[in-house]
């Protein structure tokens, strides 16, 4: 018969230091002796075997909890439900969706602080022509989230982010677990004060503020050859994931910011293009020709990478006019236009995420709208509707000029020349 008393010896012997520890194995054991406890005394015995029954029901209950700790404390989690992204994503729209069979987890993998899963980076090609690199918390061949620290009710489960889905509010180039850049480019991004499960914080989950974490990540292409954080005796060299030049650095968040961040990123055209890592990370080392360089934030023996050449940087002419016209209706509300609609026929295609068309304000008194990007996929020829919100909020006067452009996307680094498609002048009913 199993000996429970000696499982639960086993359990009230180790400290909260042994149970982090504790081997998967082990634990697995101690969870089965359990399940193979008898339920029930023999029914001869009654009453004196009724109270003891309760006692036990409930000395199993903490047990099994106990075990679950452990397990989660060694980084065994089962797996529950699939992460859903919060909004259905169109092949032609914003980043597009993963190509099939075009998801690569990386072999990264990086400890957490305080154990547990490690985290893992995905890179994913979409039907825009971006690269987003993923970030998360790995089992087995899977990268996925935690539920822990309120994200899916707290249930205790790997929950795996599908290789054809992007994560949750990857939009606009990034969210705190991804970035996506066009392909070819290199970047680098930072995150800081993300959840330790992984989850997004735009979600509302929160962890407490000891657990939050700090994560420094990019691609820096081929030529990278490791990156360098930390100060002293306790400074830390890694090599990047080659050919890709992918890296990932999980620290205790530093308290500065919390589920912010950003990054910068280099265009793939340019040759010798390369990127300044950010967050904990200082320094990324790269080697062009044989020969090493350096992009720093601190002093360093070896040399600094030369700047890519200029010529590709020079600022191109005026953008052409075509003059096409710009159909428009204004919506209003008890007499304040509370927004523009605007129709013209597409003189280009848009077949990926590297030109856009936009809807421009300028304005001379004051900085006008730099662009409404209409950041789909666009057939030559088609008509287009875009809203434009507010169009007079910071008119100078009581009329505005609506500009629609064509050109590079607000992803693209390198400047060219765009165009006017059209314009329209629009005049604030009423008075006042």
């Amino acid at each position: 018969m199993t000996n429970v008393p000696t499982a639960m010896h086993e359990l009230a012997l180790a400290d909260p230091a042994r149970d982090a520890r504790l081997e998967p194995a082990a634990a697995e054991r101690i969870l089965q002796q359990l399940r193979q406890a008898p339920q029930s005394p023999p029914a001869r015995h009654g009453r004196r075997w009724r109270g003891r029954g309760l006692l036990m029901a409930a000395t199993i209950v903490l047990l099994l909890v106990a075990a679950t700790v452990a397990l989660a404390a060694a980084g065994v989690f089962r797996t529950g439900s699939p992460v859903q992204p919060s909004t259905r994503p169109q092949a032609g729209v914003g980043e597009g969706v993963p190509v099939r069979g075009r998801s690569e987890l990386l072999a990264l993998r990086v400890p957490d602080p305080e154990g547990g899963l490690p985290w893992g980076l995905r890179i994913v090609h979409t039907t825009r022509g971006l690269v987003c690199l993923q970030v998360g918390r790995v089992s087995g061949d899977q990268l996925g989230e935690l539920g822990i620290d309120g994200a899916f009710h707290d249930d205790g489960l790997f929950h795996p982010l599908p290789a054809d889905v992007l994560p949750r509010e990857a939009v606009s180039g990034h969210s705190e677990t991804a970035t996506c850049a066009l392909a070819g480019s290199q970047f680098a991004d930072e995150q800081d004060g993300v959840d330790r499960n992984a989850f997004p914080h735009e979600s509302g989950v929160h962890g407490a503020i000891g657990h939050l974490r700090d994560l420094s990540y990019g691609l820096l292409g081929e030529h990278a050859l490791s990156v360098s954080y930390g100060k002293g005796p306790g400074r830390t060299t890694e090599a990047v994931s080659s050919p890709a030049g992918a890296y990932l650095v999980v620290t205790m968040a530093g308290g500065r910011q919390i589920g912010v961040g950003g990054g910068v990123t280099a265009p793939g055209e340019v040759p010798g293009s390369t990127v300044q890592p950010q967050g904990v990370v200082d320094l990324a080392t790269y080697r062009f020709a044989g020969k090493l360089c350096v992009r720093s934030t601190v002093a360093h023996k070896i040399k600094a990478c030369p700047p890519p050449s200029d010529a590709p940087f020079r600022m191109p002419g005026p953008p052409r006019q075509l003059h096409r016209p710009i159909g428009v209706a204004l919506d209003v509300v008890h007499g304040a236009v509370v927004d523009a609609r605007l129709t013209f026929r597409a003189p280009y295609s848009v077949t990926d995420a590297r030109n856009e068309y936009a809807v421009r304000i300028p304005l001379g008194c004051r900085d006008g709208t730099d662009g409404i990007p209409i950041d789909r996929d666009v057939r030559r020829g088609a008509i287009v509707h875009v809203v434009v919100p507010r169009p007079f909020v910071n008119a100078c006067g009581r009329s505005v000029t609506i500009e629609v452009y064509f050109g590079p996307s607000n992803r693209a680094a390198l400047p060219a020349r765009g165009t006017i498609v059209g314009s329209v002048v629009l005049a604030k009913p009423g008075r006042g």
